[in-house]
């Protein structure tokens, strides 16, 4: 296909021949010349009358944040992990659980989840089987609030999150953060449940199903990146989410701005919730939260190489067969793949660090992209109920009492 019909399909420049592409480096900006094709034009093709000219830049999604096309690529069919905690990141402070929200982790978390089938590749545990996923490497973590099981990646602590907030309200988030669930077109044959009754629409919608789907807070789900990427852009811009356009601006052949072809955007997360999740999301890439403490960081280095304020998230797959990281600022945003799109379960590992890792690929793609933008800082969240919660004394008369009156007096005084 020729790369000026490419850019026809990217811009939705339908019935226009586009003439020339040129790249201001001082706009910083790729520059579409485009002209109503002689069928639709109605006039001379090449009179001039009609003429537009098209800016566009990298993916902008909202006023104060935009997202870059993925890279490396990857197809829409691919299965990728830890990428969703974002979404449980605003479901839980939204849904009454602050980022001080304490679990005892453990190193296998039980979820509700049944299975059904083979299980050979799923963790699971009991009979019947539920699905039962571990930690990265087996690390028991124990008590972990949301900033330490974010910097550090604790599976067996979202799992349960997702679960206490209800799967339901998960999924609501994650749409308004811009996550299409896919439909796979149902099989006769298939029993519910299964196969093509098993996909994600059906997860997704199926009240039953999603308010224990707990697999999706992981990432078992499919996502291509540039929702990813336009997720945590939604979050970064105090939860003002813009549908994904590469257009910045359309101008007529006089250089006049015209009106259409802007940024769609609505207030779709509460901006103190957006804010929440951000501060949670600045742990994994080494740049401390604002209004707790981070417990670790699994790609601790971004913030020395990026050098701005950010925030983001790693992932992996199950047996390393896919590799994420997704990073942004207040201005940019990025999401990586590393995956083989024709063979999702390849034996092949994907890494995160060293020459051919996803982290550096993504990581200095976002510090050239921001080498010549200011700092911007995230907004501090300042709502205590989505940071500590409600604090309740604990009752003198507790102690000394069997687990369920302990339980009982607790519950009774909030």
């Amino acid at each position: 296909m020729r790369i000026t019909s490419v850019f026809r399909l990217l811009l939705g420049a339908d019935n226009t021949v586009i003439e020339k592409i040129c790249f201001d480096e001082q706009a910083g900006i790729l520059v579409a010349h485009a002209r109503p094709a002689r069928r639709a034009g109605g006039r001379c093709g090449r009179c001039g009358v009609r003429t537009t000219r098209t800016r566009s830049s990298a993916w902008p999604c909202s006023p104060s944040a935009a997202y870059a096309h993925p890279y490396p690529a990857a197809s829409q069919t691919i299965r990728k992990r830890h990428s969703n905690q974002p979404t449980d990141a605003s479901g839980g402070p939204e849904n009454g659980y602050p980022l001080d929200y304490i679990l005892n982790t453990q190193p296998k978390a039980l979820s509700k989840y049944r299975i059904y089938g083979d299980p050979r590749d799923i963790p699971v545990c009991g009979t019947p089987a539920y699905w039962c996923p571990g930690n990265s490497g087996g690390g028991d973590f124990g008590p972990q609030n949301m900033w330490q099981a974010f910097g550090s990646s604790v599976n067996t602590y979202f799992v349960p999150l997702f679960d206490i907030v209800s799967g339901d309200k998960v999924m609501d988030t994650a749409r308004r953060l811009g996550l299409t669930f896919y439909n796979v077109p149902d099989n006769p044959s298939d029993k519910p449940g299964e196969g093509t009754k098993d996909d994600d629409y059906a997860s997704s919608t199926n009240p039953a199903i999603a308010k224990i789907w707990s697999p999706f807070t992981l990432g078992q789900s499919t996502h291509p990146p540039l929702q990813i990427a336009n997720a945590f852009a939604t979050l970064a811009a105090d939860g003002l989410y813009c549908e994904p356009t590469p257009v910045e601006s359309i101008h007529n052949i006089h250089n006049q701005k015209l009106n259409v072809g802007g940024p769609k955007c609505s207030q779709n997360i509460d901006p103190e919730v957006a804010r929440a999740a951000i501060d949670a999301a600045r742990c994994p890439v080494g740049d401390g939260a604002q209004a707790g403490s981070c417990g670790g960081a699994t790609a601790g280095e971004s913030k020395r190489i990026i050098g701005k304020p950010i925030a983001g998230k790693t992932g992996t797959s199950d047996n390393e067969s896919t590799a994420t990281l997704t990073i942004t600022s207040k201005q940019l945003a990025m999401s990586g793949f590393l995956v083989d799109p024709d063979y999702p379960d390849t034996p092949t590992k994907m890494k995160h660090k060293g020459n051919r890792g996803v982290n550096p690929a993504v990581q200095n793609a976002m510090a050239a992209a921001m080498k010549n933008k200011p700092g911007i800082q995230f907004t501090k969240p300042t709502n205590s109920k989505l940071i500590r919660g409600t604090q309740v004394s604990i009752p003198s008369d507790v102690i000394c009492k069997s687990v369920p009156e302990a339980q009982g007096i607790l519950k009774r005084a909030g």
